[in-house]
Formats: structure tokens, C-alpha cells, sequence
């Protein structure tokens, strides 16, 4: 289950919005490869055509989470401290990366 915390869930219903949940890899030197990170961002009426992502539901708000991606048992989405004027950030809790067999 997945739940969000009051201030993002205000937000949302106050944008008539949905959460799209990705995984975000950020290329690093060429020994590593890539670091992925989780990021969470507002959209409206968001489509998933090709099924790459998992539908949840927390008190009337959609979130749709990457295939990519574990959700764990107690998994939320937040709404992090920003810049005026710069709109909404949001981060997430107990959703991770899923591990890749090498």
C-alpha cells in the first residue's frame, strides 16, 4: 500500500492531479554505469498506453508506479521543502529500484 502524507495529498486534490512514480538513471563514469533514483511528479490525466506502470489509489488520488520499481510495505509520497516559485517537489519512501540479476 501506498500512502500520501497530508501536504502532498492537499496538492494533488487542489491540482486534480495524479502521482507518476519513475525511476531516473543518472549516467556517472564509465566504471559505474548509472545510479538510479526514485522521483515523484504531478501530472494530469497521465496515460500508460504500453502498461509499464502499476495503478494504486490513496483517498481519491491515482499513483501509477514504474515496472522498474519495488514497492515495499510501507511506501509514501511526500512533499519536500522547495523554492518559491519553482512549484512542488515531491520525494518517496519505500519505493526503490528493483535489483537487476547480473
Amino acid at each position: 500500500m501506498i500512502t500520501i502524507e497530508k501536504s502532498a495529498l492537499k496538492v494533488a486534490k487542489e491540482k486534480q492531479a495524479e502521482f507518476v512514480v519513475n525511476v531516473v538513471k543518472t549516467p556517472v563514469c564509465c566504471s559505474i554505469g548509472a545510479i538510479n533514483t526514485v522521483s515523484a511528479d504531478l501530472c494530469r490525466k497521465f496515460q500508460d498506453p504500453n502498461q509499464k506502470y502499476s495503478p494504486y489509489s490513496f483517498e481519491g488520488v491515482n499513483i501509477y508506479v514504474s515496472n522498474e520499481l519495488e514497492v515495499k510495505e510501507k511506501a509514501s509520497i511526500y512533499k519536500r521543502t522547495g523554492i518559491p516559485g519553482l512549484g512542488h517537489f515531491f520525494g518517496v519512501r519505500g519505493i526503490i529500484p528493483k535489483q537487476r540479476d547480473i
